[in-house]
């Protein structure tokens, strides 16, 4: 698989597989929003365990933990749920609701 045309054939034989009992009109809108938040959740990966630490530490002690949680991810969203989908345990199960965190408006770099 050397060139990209074969590449962009397998990815998207395999989509027709996950694709299932979705017409082909709403396939946009499953895999779409699916795809972003397995993006986001891979650039999260390396912050997730210090994100959920701070989070369990000052979740009743903070009103807003919205400054902290991000500066701790490193940029202007944060995931708080135990569950990462890179972990074959939580994918195996499931996995569980993620719960992403977007402030309202944007927010300074840390």
């Amino acid at each position: 698989m050397n060139n990209f045309q074969e590449k962009v054939a397998f990815i998207w034989s395999i989509a027709e597989l996950l694709r299932g009992d979705y017409k082909q009109s709403e396939y946009a809108d499953v895999i779409l929003p699916l795809t972003v938040l397995r993006r986001l959740d891979c650039v999260l990966e390396k912050s997730k365990a210090q994100v959920l630490e701070k989070y369990e530490r000052f979740k009743n002690k903070l009103e807003n933990l919205t400054p902290l949680l991000t500066h701790v991810s490193g940029y202007n969203f944060y995931n708080i749920s135990p569950f990462c989908r890179s972990n074959r345990k939580d994918r195996r199960a499931g996995g569980g609701a993620l719960t992403w965190t977007f402030p309202k408006k944007p927010l300074k770099p840390p």
